[in-house]
């Protein structure tokens, strides 16, 4: 359906057409002086109205003849006989030469076809985040001393990503950043500088998952150089992840690699109440080694917090690279897995660091990718 615009074409045309009218008038007038019927219409009004005595002597048909030309004069007189037309170049026919009109209210529609209405909110990605990150990195290897801990890290820099923004990403319990390698490396290789390290507080005798959250905050301060930081967790890694973002002012996000929760505190759960910022998160299939999904909760609890399943999924398949001590008891590693995992941890940082805000559209349904995820089974909605 094609839109008229009234422009101010409109008002010219408008103009044009009274002035039109009036010269259509004084045709009428001068008409009836060349006959000699205004003198005789003048000599009988006597009291009555101008109007109505100059018609009441001229017969009707001449009256007729008479308002169609004015008619004719006037559409001749507007615009070439156009007073609302479609804006079809799109661009102001009432705008000077050299005057740009970028004011336009309405767009047009020159085309016969039904119209097609574009959403153009919908999120879509023009990254492969399934594929390994494009960038060369470097790679380094430094140490934060704070109490009772020397925080041993690597840091992963995609090549002119000196101040990218920075992802801290943990291990889990009982495991070392070298379980993380892999995954750093994915996610770096999209333009975003991710430093794994190795927790003090994550062995059999001293576990303490909220302690090694308030390290990854303090690491966080202490490499992230006013940019924005993404924490990310790998099992109870995810559950100190939720604690250093509470803790970190400039954390814009917290991912969770199936994520889980301290038994008996809860410590994702409590710290994810006080979050205002995206939170999203992967789950595996329920099973003793993800203390059958206990962390899945903390999403729920988090204001701006969503979780997805990967169907198949074993905990092992969110580090890497992993090892006999995961694969003898939590049930192997699948490939096609892991990449889906790592692919939605990138976006997610990608897009709340708005190195890439497309990014979405891997995590919102109607987003291109996490339908295309949904449709292939690779994720399901918990």
């Amino acid at each position: 359906m094609a839109i008229i615009e009234v422009s101010r074409m409109t008002i010219f045309g408008c103009i044009n057409l009274l002035t039109s009218a009036v010269r259509g008038l004084a045709m009428v007038s001068l008409w009836m002086h060349l006959h000699g019927m205004w003198t005789h219409s003048a000599s009988r009004l006597g009291g009555e109205p101008l109007a109505f005595k100059v018609t009441s002597v001229i017969d009707p048909p001449i009256v007729e003849v008479c308002m169609r030309w004015v008619v004719l004069l006037a559409l001749v007189g507007c615009d070439d006989g156009s007073i609302l037309e479609p804006d079809t170049d799109g661009s102001d026919s009432g705008t000077e030469v050299g005057d740009t009109d970028t004011d336009s209210m309405v767009d047009v529609d020159t085309n016969d076809d039904t119209d097609i209405e574009v959403d153009t909110d919908t999120p879509v990605s023009n990254v492969n985040y399934e594929a390994s990150g494009p960038l060369p990195l470097t790679e380094s290897d430094g140490s934060l001393t704070l109490t009772g801990c020397a925080l041993e890290y690597t840091m992963y820099t995609p090549s002119g990503g000196a101040s990218a923004p920075l992802v801290v990403l943990g291990h889990g319990f009982s495991r070392t950043k070298a379980q993380m390698v892999d995954v750093a490396r994915h996610i770096a290789g999209h333009g975003l500088r991710v430093v794994t390290p190795s927790y003090c507080f994550s062995g059999f005798l001293n576990a303490d998952h909220a302690r090694n959250g308030e390290d990854a905050a303090d690491l966080s301060v202490a490499l992230a150089a006013g940019a924005d930081v993404v924490h990310i967790g790998f099992s109870a890694g995810g559950a100190s992840a939720f604690v250093a973002a509470s803790d970190d002012p400039g954390a814009v996000g917290v991912f969770g690699l199936d994520m889980v929760d301290t038994d008996g505190t809860n410590i994702a759960n409590d710290a994810a109440q006080s979050l205002t910022i995206p939170v999203f998160g992967v789950v595996g299939d329920s099973n003793q080694c993800n203390s059958t999904n206990n962390g899945v909760p903390a999403y729920s609890t988090a204001s701006m917090g969503a979780a997805v399943r990967v169907p198949g999924a074993t905990h092992c398949d969110f580090e890497g690279p992993t090892g006999f001590t995961c694969t003898a008891f939590c049930g192997g590693e699948n490939a096609a897995q892991k990449v889906t995992a790592r692919a939605l941890a990138s976006a997610f940082a990608a897009w709340v660091t708005d190195v890439d805000p497309g990014a979405n559209a891997w995590l919102e349904p109607g987003g291109d990718a996490y339908d295309d995820l949904i449709a292939g089974g690779d994720i399901a909605p918990l």
